[in-house]
C-alpha cells in the first residue's frame, strides 16, 4: 500500500474516532480541540513510510496528505465554529472581596476559547474583579487558607451538539498581592497587562492564538506553551528578561528590546545583571513567532 493512502486512512480514521467519542460524550470537545497540536505527526508517518518503500515519495502524496491535515484541523476547531443555536450571550460581573489577611493569589483559569484580557483591579477591597460575555457564566471556585487564596475560574461544559459558545473574558487582580497566574485555553487572543502588577508565577497553556503580553518590574517565572500563533512580549528597560525558546518552527525577533542571543535559541537583556528585575521566560510551540519589544508608553 503507497504512502499517501495509508496517511489519508490513518487521518480520516482518527477524525472519524475522535468525533464518535465526542458525540458519544466520552470525552469532551475542549479535549478533542487539542488534538489539533499533534497533526505533525501525519508529516512524521508519511516520511517513515517512504522511507520504508511503501511510496514514491512523489507530489502525489502531497494532496491526500493536505487533505487529511484540513479534515483533521477542521474538526479540531469544530467546537469554535457555528453550527447552530448555543443560547443568547450574557454579561456578567463578578466580584470576590478580599479577606483580611490573605498574603498571596493562586488564581487557576480554564477557557476553551475566545478573548482573554488581564490587569489591575480598580477596587482595593476586591479579590477579583471579573466580566464575562458568554452564553454560559463560569464557575467559580474560591478557598481562602493559610494566608493563600486560591480561585478557580472554569467554562462550564460546551453544549453536545457542538454550538459555537460565545466566551470573553476580564480579569483583574489587586496590584500590590504577590500572585501564581495559570491559564488554559484553545484558540484564543489574549492580552495580560502585568505592568502593575506582583505575578511571581505565570504559566499560559493554548492551543493557537494570539498572546500579548506587557511585562511589569518584578521578579518572575513564565512559562508558556502553543499550538501554534504568536507571542509579542513589552520589556519596560528597568527589567531583564532571559529567553527560552523550543519546539518547532518557531521564529524569535528580539533585537528592538535590546536582547542578544546567548545560546541556541537562548537570549537574555544586555547588562541584565543592573536591571531592577528578572522574568525568566521559557516557550515552547509547535509553530509560531516570538516578539520582543520594548514596553509601550500609557496613554494619558
Amino acid at each position: 500500500m503507497k504512502a499517501d493512502r495509508i496517511v489519508l486512512g490513518v487521518a480520516l480514521l482518527l477524525v472519524g474516532s475522535v468525533w464518535v467519542l465526542v458525540n458519544a460524550g466520552v470525552i469532551p470537545p475542549r479535549v478533542a480541540a487539542d488534538l489539533w497540536r499533534y497533526w505533525p505527526l501525519l508529516i512524521v508517518l508519511w516520511g517513515a513510510l517512504i522511507l520504508s518503500g511503501r511510496g514514491a515519495g512523489g507530489l502525489g502524496c502531497l494532496v491526500p496528505l493536505i487533505i487529511g491535515l484540513f479534515i483533521l484541523s477542521f474538526f479540531s476547531f469544530a467546537p469554535f465554529i457555528n453550527f447552530g443555536p448555543s443560547g443568547p450571550v450574557k454579561t456578567s460581573n463578578v466580584g470576590l472581596l478580599r479577606v483580611e489577611g490573605i498574603q498571596k493569589l493562586e488564581l487557576s483559569l480554564i477557557q476553551h476559547a475566545g478573548e482573554f484580557t488581564l490587569g489591575e483591579a480598580t477596587m482595593q477591597d476586591k479579590l477579583i474583579q471579573a466580566r464575562f460575555r458568554t452564553n454560559a457564566e463560569p464557575e467559580v471556585r474560591n478557598i481562602n487558607a493559610g494566608g493563600i487564596a486560591e480561585v478557580t475560574i472554569q467554562d462550564v461544559e460546551f453544549p453536545k451538539h457542538l454550538g459555537r459558545q460565545a466566551s470573553s473574558w476580564q480579569i483583574n487582580v489587586p496590584g500590590d498581592l504577590p500572585a501564581d497566574i495559570s491559564l488554559r485555553t484553545g484558540a484564543t487572543k489574549a492580552e495580560l497587562d502585568m505592568r502593575n502588577l506582583k505575578v511571581q508565577n505565570l504559566e499560559l497553556k493554548a492551543g493557537a492564538g494570539d498572546l500579548t503580553l506587557h511585562l511589569g518590574v518584578y521578579d518572575g517565572n513564565i512559562t508558556i506553551e502553543s499550538g501554534a500563533g504568536s507571542v509579542t512580549i513589552y520589556v519596560p528597560d528597568n527589567t531583564g528578561v532571559r529567553l527560552r525558546v523550543s519546539g518547532g518552527l518557531v521564529s524569535v525577533d528580539a533585537e528592538d528590546a535590546k536582547m542578544t542571543a546567548r545560546g541556541d535559541r537562548t537570549y537574555a537583556s544586555r547588562n541584565i545583571e543592573d536591571k531592577d528585575a528578572i522574568i525568566d521566560i521559557n516557550i515552547t510551540a509547535a509553530a509560531g513567532s516570538v516578539k520582543l519589544r520594548p514596553a509601550k508608553s500609557r496613554s494619558i
